[in-house]
């Protein structure tokens, strides 16, 4: 029996650490990550300079996606960020914004209202 509380206590924590993080946007070291940043053209001479920019601009815009998640797509997608080892506020606000763009509201088919 005691066996029993312990796991349940377990699982319980877990789960509520897990919901605890998906609570805040994953803080990222954008210039670790654009360290590694490859030139994506000929015209791309400076490519760490252009993904600080990209990262910068998409870490702006991500508190307002983030907040418009479910703590479900939050979890997952800043799980996935961190997959390949060098996570992106870019990828992640992609992510972010893909949920959104799947979610029933958004592709609820709209009813064609009758001309007076």
């Amino acid at each position: 029996m005691r066996l029993a509380w312990l796991e349940f206590g377990l699982v319980a924590a877990a789960l509520w650490y897990s919901a605890a993080i998906a609570q805040e946007i994953p803080r990222i070291d954008i210039e670790k990550s654009c360290r590694q940043a490859r030139a994506l053209s000929a015209e791309d001479t400076d490519p760490y300079a252009g993904c600080v920019q990209d990262e910068t601009g998409a870490q702006a815009q991500l508190p307002a996606t983030w907040a418009a998640a479910d703590g479900q797509q939050r979890q997952i997608c800043a799980e996935q960020t961190r997959i390949a080892g060098s996570p992106s506020y870019v990828e992640l606000l992609a992510c972010l914004e893909m949920y959104a763009a799947n979610s029933p509201a958004h592709s609820r088919p709209r009813r064609l209202q009758p001309r007076p």
